[in-house]
């Protein structure tokens, strides 16, 4: 669990921040935005180590989780891809198309981790 955020930071951001030449600034900070949901995360399992999960805390937490989840998250790259075409005049289901084939991959490979946890936050675990 733990070797995707080191991976984040060791790696993905490093070549992130020396390879994209001053380019994409939007971009990188919308990928940041991913990690908002983190502190709720672990605000949950301190909570359930504490045996609080019964608590209105609790509740509020997994609604705030659930939310900058799905938000952050899963519908980040819908985003990235409408505004993507947005400033190149590409209508929406034309982004893929109009991408490097290695840009929808990256993509996929990181929607598909968090778009498959979607129903285990719904279920609350």
């Amino acid at each position: 669990m733990v070797l995707h955020h080191a991976a984040m930071v060791l790696v993905c951001f490093p070549v992130a921040t020396l390879w994209r030449q001053g380019k994409g600034d939007f971009f990188l900070g919308c990928l940041l935005l991913a990690e908002l949901s983190t502190p709720f995360v672990c605000l949950g399992k301190v909570l359930i180590l504490l045996q609080l999960q019964h608590t209105l805390l609790h509740r509020v937490n997994a609604l705030l989780l659930l939310g900058t989840f799905l938000l952050c998250r899963v519908l980040l790259f819908p985003f990235l891809y409408w505004a993507y075409g947005r400033a190149r005049g590409v209508p929406f289901l034309g982004v893929p198309l109009a991408l490097p084939p290695q840009v929808n991959a990256a993509a996929a490979a990181l929607l598909a981790p968090p778009a498959l946890l979607v129903p285990a936050h719904l279920q609350g675990g």
